[in-house]
């Protein structure tokens, strides 16, 4: 190499490394993953690209999450959260539902949706729209699948939808997808890329699906703070609180108390059937949301009471709708009816039911049971006769020491000679605060011969003559706030 060549070719190779010293440095990504971002995965913004993003829609987020409209983060769903994934990591006696630590007493209130504990041992113990956690057994919102969640035997999950549809295979995609729709790894799909869609669609990957720039299958495909108008299937500007069916879609109806659109068929509840006493659902102290009356038919459920104990059971049901709740015993005997609440302290130990109606096509509601335990009542005779058909036979003369409990009734027969009548007084300690209500009935046990509801300390019914040589006596509570001690002398007149 000539003395020229050498300082040439040590000036090029110094241009070279001085260029490489003086290139801007390459910024380093910021994150790898979104629990790298800012507050990491509470702070709802997203990992895209090595940069930390926000959301432009809820389909970037996690499907518990929703994308923050104005913020333009992900945040997550009302009755969702974070401070827990077991019943363990609760305070005792509280539940982990959706990672929220729920009392089931009282019920918790996020964005207008209640958020309730239901317990289940399977999908069937829960409401439509829910799934049973084999893990902590309480219902959770089906939010449904994702691209990595196994779906049944036979099914391959749309990511878009969240819904299990119907899988197929090489063998099967004829039957399965039809002569035109391709099968692409197990599922039915009209795209992979936008190329494959004609002009001015687009490819819906997760869907599998050409649409419009518009289209939607949910609100999560729509750019917030749009959503998915389902009478046209398209992103559009909320349409606000409905007030008629005409404003949703034709298969939703309109809920007027909420204002919101609904599905318009009616959903058979987790309890049903249980259309009459004989099949009433059990309940315990509690909240149960989202209960449905479809068809006119009517709600049964059974509550096992203790005496001494006073239970209230309160209503959601539509204010505009025709609803109707009633707490009856054992023998259907009325105890309480209104449409929004019913309360009563029980006298006797054992089953009463609620029963729920409605004139109205169908009716959604639900119920929340409240039981607060008192001093059981000191019952005599110790067994309840609380129809003619059991009423307990009653001597002439005095007799001492009965107790009727509230809301309870005893019925007494008194057998007489032809001929003959009879006249019944009681006594009672007005400083107790009971009062009575008598009722003498005829052999028929409906027919009315005499009432007595004076409340007086001494209340008294007589008559002079019975079709069949018996007389029925009821003796029932004016107070049903309180049981009631008395006395009974019976005079048989000649």
């Amino acid at each position: 190499m000539t003395e020229r060549s050498f300082i040439l070719a040590a000036a090029l190779l110094c241009a070279a490394a001085c260029h490489k010293r003086s290139a801007t440095p390459v910024a380093p990504p910021e994150c790898a993953v979104r629990a790298d971002c800012k507050g990491g995965l509470a702070g709802g913004l997203l990992c895209q690209a090595g940069k930390c993003t926000g959301c432009q829609k809820s389909a970037d987020c996690n499907l518990d999450e929703v994308c923050d409209p104005v913020q333009k983060h992900c945040a997550l769903k009302a009755c969702f959260g974070d401070a827990c994934a077991a019943h363990e990591d609760c305070t005792a006696g509280l539940f982990c539902v959706q990672g929220l630590c729920l009392d089931p007493a009282k019920p918790l209130v996020q964005s207008g949706q209640t958020c309730a504990v239901v317990l289940c041992g399977s999908a069937r113990d829960c409401n439509p729209g829910q799934r049973c956690n084999g893990r902590t057994f309480v219902c959770e919102a089906d939010l449904g699948c994702t691209s990595g969640d196994p779906c049944p035997a036979n099914q391959a999950c749309n990511a878009s939808s969240g819904l299990c549809e119907a899988a197929c295979t090489a063998d099967t995609a004829v039957q399965v997808c039809g002569a035109v729709t391709p099968c692409v790894g197990g599922r039915c799909v009209q795209c992979e890329k936008d190329a494959d869609c004609g002009p001015g669609l687009a490819c819906n990957v997760a869907a599998g699906r050409c649409q419009g720039p518009a289209a939607c299958a949910s609100s999560r495909d729509c750019a917030v703070p749009l959503v998915c108008d389902k009478p046209t299937g398209s992103c559009a500007a909320a349409r606000g609180p409905c007030d008629s069916n005409e404003q949703c879609a034709t298969d939703e109806r309109c809920d007027s108390r909420q204002g919101l659109c609904i599905p318009g068929a009616c959903v058979r509840d987790r309890f049903d059937p249980n259309n009459s006493m004989a099949t009433a659902a059990r309940l315990v102290p509690g909240s149960y949301p989202q209960l449905t009356l479809c068809g006119r038919e009517e709600d049964w459920f059974s509550l096992a009471l203790l005496s001494g104990d006073t239970v209230q059971v309160v209503s959601d049901a539509d204010p505009l709708g025709s609803f109707d709740l009633q707490l009856v015993d054992s023998a259907n005997q009325l105890l309480e009816e209104n449409a929004v609440a019913v309360e009563h302290l029980i006298g006797s130990t054992g089953s009463y039911f609620l029963r729920a109606r409605t004139n109205d096509a169908s009716a959604f509601y639900g119920l929340r049971v409240q039981v607060a335990h008192g001093t059981a009542c000191a019952h005599n005779p110790p067994d309840a006769h609380p129809t003619p058909p059991q009423a307990l036979p009653l001597p002439s003369g005095p007799t001492y020491s009965w107790t009727v409990c509230p809301g309870e009734a005893t019925f007494f027969v008194l057998k007489v000679a032809a001929g003959q009548g009879a006249d019944v007084t009681a006594s009672l300690d007005p400083a107790a605060g009971g009062a009575l209500q008598l009722s003498l009935y005829d052999s028929d046990g409906q027919t009315v011969l005499a009432r007595d509801s004076s409340g007086s300390a001494a209340p008294h019914v007589a008559a002079t003559l019975s079709t069949a040589g018996v007389f029925y006596l009821r003796v029932a509570g004016l107070n049903d706030a309180v049981s009631t001690s008395y006395d009974l002398t019976v005079r048989l007149l000649q």
